[in-house]
Parts: structure tokens; C-alpha cells; sequence
């Protein structure tokens, strides 16, 4: 009886905290992805400033385009590099839930705008709907390279979740790991779909 009430006590205490970190990194890895694209526009001279969801360049007509795909580049380099780093730390502390929900989050974020950036690779003008899109519509003409891009870069965000997942030594009495993991990446999904109006509705004012 005494096992089975600590048992729950500490699922539930690792559910509290494991929301808690996610509300704190959340919206820091959002910001550092953004910081990747200031970086690339600071470094070529455009001066510009971060929103939430967006790097927005003071004086557009400075930005080229090879400025605009070097900046396009910034943010998902910064958030897979992240991840991967939290992944690669996680291997090492494998009980931090610190390292597995900053992991969860930067391999997850991005998933979602790039399934929606496959759909307008196809197009051939150069609006994508994601930094991703964007990428590979700059990138290649081929409609198949475009996808091959998107979807290779998909499949290596899931192999990463996987992973990270695999890695964290969850307590050996905690029986909700899928579905922690699966709720860590559905509020990351949620969250950054609100984020765009977040966005409009606090800096179009």
C-alpha cells in the first residue's frame, strides 16, 4: 500500500515538474531560434529587432537574397543544434528532465511548419510558408529535391524525439513515459501554432 502511494506521488511529481520546465524552455528555445536569424542579419549589417515569432529586419530593403537565406538558415540550425545537444548531454545525465524536455521541445517545434512547408514545395515562386519551406524553394527548382529535403529533415526530428526518449532513465515504477513524451510534443505542436497570433495580436497593435 505504502509503495503504491509513493509510486503515485512520484509520477505525479514528475508530470508537475516535467510541464513546469516545458512552460520555462518553451518559449527560451522560441527565442533562441529567432536569435539565429538577428544573428545573421546583425553579422551582414541589417539592423533588426525580435518578435515572437519573428526576426524583423529595421530596413528590409538592405536585406539580399543571400542575406535572406543565410538568416532563413539561422533558426533551424540554432533549434536542431539544441536539440542535439541536449541529446548528446542527456547520454550522460539520463535522469535530467531538464535535458529531455529542452530536447522534446527544439526536435519537435519545427516539425509541424515543415509538413506544412511539403505542401507549397511544389510551388515554384518563392513564398514558402516555414523557414524550411522557404529553404528549399530557394534552394533547388526540383520539386523532388524539395521534397526529399523537407521530409528527410522530418524524419530526422522524429528519429531524434525517439532517441531522446530512449536515452532518459525514467524511474523504473513510472509507467506514463509514451505518454509524457507524446504530451511534451503535443503542447510543443499547440503552443507553437499559437504563436504567430500570439505575435500579430501583441506587436500589429
Amino acid at each position: 500500500m505504502k509503495n503504491n502511494i509513493h509510486n503515485v506521488k512520484n509520477n505525479k511529481r514528475i508530470w508537475i515538474k516535467s510541464i513546469g520546465v516545458f512552460l520555462i524552455l518553451f518559449p527560451i528555445s522560441v527565442f533562441l531560434h529567432e536569435t539565429g536569424h538577428w544573428v545573421i542579419y546583425e553579422l551582414n549589417g541589417v539592423d533588426s529587432w525580435i518578435s515572437l515569432q519573428k526576426a524583423n529586419p529595421i530596413n528590409p530593403d538592405k536585406v539580399t537574397d543571400t542575406i535572406f537565406l543565410n538568416s532563413l538558415f539561422g533558426g533551424p540550425m540554432i533549434t536542431i543544434l539544441i536539440a542535439l545537444i541536449s541529446y548528446l548531454l542527456l547520454r550522460k545525465y539520463r535522469n535530467s528532465i531538464w535535458l529531455l524536455v529542452l530536447g522534446i521541445i527544439n526536435a519537435a517545434f519545427r516539425v509541424i511548419p515543415t509538413i506544412f512547408g511539403v505542401f507549397r514545395a511544389t510551388r515554384t515562386d518563392m513564398l514558402g510558408f516555414s523557414d524550411e519551406g522557404n529553404i528549399a524553394l530557394r534552394l533547388t527548382d526540383s520539386v523532388f529535391l524539395r521534397l526529399a529535403t523537407m521530409l528527410l529533415y522530418i524524419t530526422f526530428c522524429i528519429i531524434l524525439i525517439i532517441l531522446i526518449y530512449r536515452t532518459f532513465k525514467y524511474p523504473d515504477n513510472f509507467k506514463s513515459r509514451i505518454l509524457l513524451i507524446i504530451t511534451l510534443c503535443l503542447l510543443t505542436v499547440l503552443i507553437s501554432m499559437a504563436y504567430p497570433f500570439l505575435d500579430n495580436l501583441i506587436f500589429d497593435l
